[in-house]
């Protein structure tokens, strides 16, 4: 009889502890998803502008992660360099050609950019998650503004599940409004 007592206060200590546990971090792709009219925006604003891109940096405070939801932390993806690449090549779908420090074929285009990840956080406020990024650019060609720029983007909607996927489009849609800016910016210096 004291035995059985005894397993099932085991057993319910067991349940509640593992409900106490934190729950298991959720990761982002290195992939970025454009928000930007899709299948459209290619059509209407051919990259005719070409921006070469000599250093493209991550520099939050912390990098490894993009906030906490619903208790749960989202880390960034491992690879900052991949990520931040596969963001910047959402400007093609806004007029602009990235091209990256690598390719030195192309060494030659005007405007050169530094451009640093400074914000990317993700949070929820009960009902709602919400994303928000800043990206730092600074650029170096006729015409530009010295001492830089920053350019903010964000996102918020429902929090239906906070599932890995839904995580990763809020946070694409906070850069694709950024990336809608700063192609703007970017397309008014090419026609300089």
């Amino acid at each position: 009889m004291l035995l059985r007592y005894c397993r099932r206060i085991l057993v319910g200590s067991v349940a509640v502890m593992s409900a106490c546990a934190p729950p298991l971090p959720v990761a982002l792709r290195s992939t970025y998803t454009d928000h930007f009219s899709a299948g459209t925006a290619v059509e209407r604003n051919p990259p005719s502008c070409r921006v070469h891109i000599v250093k493209l940096t991550d520099e939050r405070h912390s990098p490894e992660l993009l906030g906490i939801v619903l208790g749960r932390a989202v880390r960034a993806p491992p690879d900052a360099a991949v990520w931040l690449r596969s963001i910047m090549n959402g400007l093609q779908a806004r007029g602009v050609m990235p091209i990256f420090d690598d390719d030195r074929s192309e060494s030659d285009v005007p405007i050169k950019v530094q451009i640093s990840l400074l914000i990317a956080w993700l949070t929820d406020t009960g009902s709602n998650k919400t994303a928000n990024v800043v990206l730092h650019v600074q650029t170096r060609s006729p015409g530009a503004e010295p001492g830089g720029r920053d350019y903010r983007g964000g996102s918020s909607t429902i929090d239906w599940s906070a599932s890995a996927d839904e995580l990763q489009s809020t946070v694409d849609r906070a850069f694709a409004v950024a990336l809608d800016k700063l192609a703007v910016d970017f397309r008014q210096l090419c026609s300089k």
